[in-house]
């Protein structure tokens, strides 16, 4: 039960992106989204995971809990 979706949204009309999303939502597994799509993102992340690029080369950061949440806890973090 894992699916591995990159821009499953990219060529879809808006009647079928609906579709897709429902149908993402009804299932009971884990999706691994790597998306563009914010829209998608909220309604269908429990984490967000962050691939950054800092001095020591890349680093992945995960946030637990929704995208609304991590959007709030990124912009209060310092630059």
């Amino acid at each position: 039960n894992f699916l591995l979706l990159d821009e499953p949204t990219n060529h879809l009309d808006i009647a079928s992106q609906e579709v897709l999303q429902s149908a993402l939502e009804a299932f009971n597994g884990t999706i691994l989204l790597v998306t563009h799509d914010r829209y998608l993102v909220d309604r269908l992340a429990s984490q967000i995971w962050e691939l950054r690029q800092d001095g020591d080369g890349p680093r992945l950061e995960i946030f637990k809990g929704p995208y609304q949440e991590y959007l709030a806890a990124r912009a209060s973090k310092p630059a």
